[in-house]
């Protein structure tokens, strides 16, 4: 008789594995996010947003592609899709500035990267990792099913 082995909990949740309970921004709108931008902006905040909208982005891109839908509804989650995929690419050209800046002032500390690790330095920078393809606070990252977020 094969032995059992004894499953753990590293096995049925990967590391950087992200389980989205709900949409992402739920609630919000693109000029939302924008006016939490103009208040007070800083790295963390355009970080924030350029982490929940990348987010929120892939989520309505799932819809888009649900073969459940019809046309009508894959058209309406299109569309919900481009306004914020619109503001995607525009957090993302402040994001690359941003280092950009961050690395003139800095006289060649900031390694040169392309625009992908660019992203994905400046989110560490502030408090961000990439979890399978979602961003997530690098200290959410641990914590378990019985905490609330």
């Amino acid at each position: 008789m094969e032995k059992k082995r004894k499953t753990t909990d590293d096995e049925l949740i990967p590391k950087n594995c992200v389980i989205m309970m709900r949409e992402p921004l739920e609630g919000y709108t693109p000029d939302d996010i924008r006016e939490y931008l103009t208040e007070n902006s800083n790295d963390w905040r355009l970080a924030t947003a350029f982490a929940m909208v990348w987010n929120q982005t892939g989520w309505v891109m799932h819809d888009v592609d649900d073969p459940d839908y019809d046309e009508e509804t894959q058209k309406m989650y299109f569309d919900r899709y481009k306004v914020w995929r619109d503001l995607d690419d525009e957090l993302r050209r402040a994001v690359i500035a941003r280092v950009t800046e961050q690395s003139n002032l800095a006289e060649g500390s900031v390694p040169e990267m392309d625009v992908h690790d660019q992203i994905d330095w400046f989110l560490n920078q502030n408090g961000y990792i990439c979890c399978s393809g979602w961003w997530v606070k690098k200290d959410y990252s641990l914590i378990s099913p019985d905490e609330t977020v």
